[in-house]
């Protein structure tokens, strides 16, 4: 049996009004709702506010759009990103949004999306308007992450040697695909079937390719699984992003 198309996502980030350092959090979070389709930041690049998206650009392959701005505060992201919203809409391809901002002028365009019966998945700080919390089919406010408390005899036993590279977000994208579609009723699947899932769907898979020496590691390593092992090669694993650091979740009423 064919496993169900998971929801294809945009994400449209307002760089002038959300810092990059909740960048890894918000994709975690977005990663639970759905297969990202579209991701774009968008700021005036010649100033100094937006440029620590860059380096958060590369690490998730966020496209970035330029928009000048005449005056700090004249809200012209704000349009682009509503123009580029609506444009997607109407393509019938997208099945969701994440708008991210704390800005209340986003309230209207959410409100649109979700009279096109598409869910509108929100993330920004703590002190995000209330009209556009109230807006989103969800909102989830982020802070920045905090680095994991763990001792390097844990990291290791974790697979998480600190030494090693971060796992390429791609793999975490191909990791949180297979988990969502093989996943039971509570969200557990067994890793042998995760392993065979991925051997039968990924040319040239490998745990080489996934930078760790296990399937169970690397998902260890992603940050965003929970894993329950009983001994070598058995066990079962769910998608929870514990390092995502959420301090609000609201779902609006339908």
């Amino acid at each position: 049996m064919t496993a169900p198309a998971l929801p294809r996502l945009a994400v449209l980030i307002d760089g002038e009004n959300v810092s990059p350092a909740v960048a890894d959090a918000l994709f975690a979070a977005a990663h639970q709702r759905g297969s990202i389709a579209v991701r774009r930041v968008y700021g005036d690049w010649q100033r100094s506010s937006v440029g620590g998206w860059r380096d958060a650009a590369g690490k998730w392959a966020i496209e970035t759009v330029q928009q000048c701005t005449q005056q700090r505060g004249d809200g012209a992201s704000d349009v682009r990103i509503a123009i580029d919203a609506v444009d997607l809409l109407y393509t019938g391809r997208i099945d969701g949004f994440c708008l991210v901002s704390g800005d209340g002028d986003f309230a209207p365009l959410a409100q649109r999306i979700r009279k096109s019966n598409l869910p509108v998945y929100g993330f920004g700080p703590a002190h995000a308007a209330a009209t556009f919390r109230a807006s989103c089919t969800e909102f989830v406010a982020l802070k920045k992450l905090a680095p994991p408390a763990a001792t390097a005899k844990a990291k290791l036993a974790a697979g998480c040697d600190s030494t090693l590279p971060p796992i390429d977000p791609e793999v975490i994208e191909l990791l949180v695909d297979g988990v969502r579609q093989l996943a039971d009723a509570d969200g557990w699947v067994s890793l042998a079937h995760l392993g065979a899932h991925l051997h039968r769907n990924v040319p040239g898979y490998s745990h080489a390719k996934l930078g760790a020496a296990s399937l169970s590691r690397a998902l260890r390593r992603s940050g965003v699984f929970e894993v329950v092992t009983k001994h070598a090669g058995s066990g079962v694993v769910r998608l929870v992003a514990p390092h995502l650091a959420e301090v609000d979740s609201e779902t609006a009423a339908s």
